[in-house]
């Protein structure tokens, strides 16, 4: 396997990976700042007290390859 397609694979599972990670933790969603214009939304995992997604640092679109 070339290192290319091991970069790719990486990159295609990594949220997959990422949320399973947590899985069967209680996570929740929270908002910093103003409720009505906040300065971030982030996915918490309650258990770990880890940020899993930051809105506020990402941006996530559709696959378009699947």
């Amino acid at each position: 396997m070339d290192d290319d397609y091991k970069m790719d694979e990486y990159y295609n599972n990594l949220l997959w990976n990422i949320l399973r990670e947590h899985f069967g933790h209680k996570v929740e969603i929270a908002v910093y700042g103003d409720i009505d214009n906040p300065a971030s939304v982030t996915l918490e995992d309650m258990d770990t007290n880890e940020i899993i997604l930051d809105a506020e640092l990402y941006t996530i679109c559709a696959r378009e390859d699947v």
